[in-house]
């Protein structure tokens, strides 16, 4: 099967919430969702690395894997194959480095997988520049 699915960093934290409840069909067995603003978002990164010294990376490596996981509930049997095709849009925060981890999710289960940068590579930094290098 040539099918294309296109990721939007921007939304990986609400891609795993809502595509793998609608994946099971449970979207009205699934508990309520709360929906934060960007800055209630970047406080409770703060709080998990400050307080809980939970590493960036590892909260940027989570959100990949899971919105690669759910992902791949969308597809046939479950699993990437080399016919597989993934877009993913990255921008240059946090959010563009969630979108990397999933493209290398991806790559390394043997789907096809093109990037689109928002931004020139210059202007990735932390851990987003991490995992897109």
């Amino acid at each position: 099967m040539n099918r294309l699915l296109a990721v939007s960093s921007m939304v990986t934290s609400s891609l795993s919430a809502i595509t793998s409840a609608a994946v099971k069909g449970a979207v009205a067995a699934a508990p309520p969702m709360k929906v934060s603003t960007c800055d209630q978002m970047r406080r409770c990164d703060k709080n998990a690395t400050d307080k809980y010294s939970i590493p960036s990376a590892l909260l940027m490596e989570n959100a990949g894997i899971t919105s690669y996981r759910c992902l791949t509930e969308l597809l046939p049997n479950s699993r990437m194959t080399p016919q597989t095709k993934v877009l993913v849009v990255c921008g240059p925060g946090n959010n563009g480095g969630d979108g990397f981890v999933v493209a290398r999710y991806v790559h390394s289960n043997g789907g096809q997988v093109r990037v689109i940068l928002l931004n020139s590579r210059e202007k990735y930094h932390g851990d987003a520049s991490t995992n897109l290098n």
